[in-house]
């Protein structure tokens, strides 16, 4: 669909300054922040969404998108920090967890659904962390 372009950064654990609202996870510790032209900067969460963030920052479609609907991701599968908690969701689909976790969140029904299209990266983060 498109190839994420931006400015890369590093998380640093001990900045608790450290906010990119557009940004992505797209390696440990590493963040993608979308130029402004770019389309990642306006595509929202759902936890039913029709992208996803693949290897190489490309996001493909999960399924097909008719003109005029909105771009969405599911931003727990661009977060490796098993503590981490990115907010409140207000997606309405049917499947809404109600809040954006982590990847580890996720069910092995779930992740498995996502699996080939993830990096490597956190494919590790999930098996390494996941939530009992």
């Amino acid at each position: 669909m498109f190839v994420v372009k931006g400015h890369i950064h590093k998380f640093h654990p001990d900045d608790d300054s450290w906010s990119l609202p557009h940004a992505v996870g797209y390696a440990k510790d590493k963040w993608i922040n979308p130029h402004p032209d770019n389309p990642l900067r306006y595509t929202n969460h759902s936890c039913d969404a029709n992208c996803i963030l693949s290897a190489g920052l490309k996001v493909k479609t999960l399924r097909g998108i008719k003109k005029g609907k909105e771009i969405t991701l599911n931003y727990s599968l661009t977060e490796g920090d098993a503590e981490s908690v990115m907010g409140p969701c207000w997606c309405g689909s049917n499947d809404c967890k109600k809040n954006i976790l982590t990847v580890h969140h996720l069910t092995r029904k779930e992740f498995e659904r996502y699996k080939r299209y993830l990096p490597k990266w956190i494919i590790d983060e999930y098996n390494k962390n996941k939530v009992k």
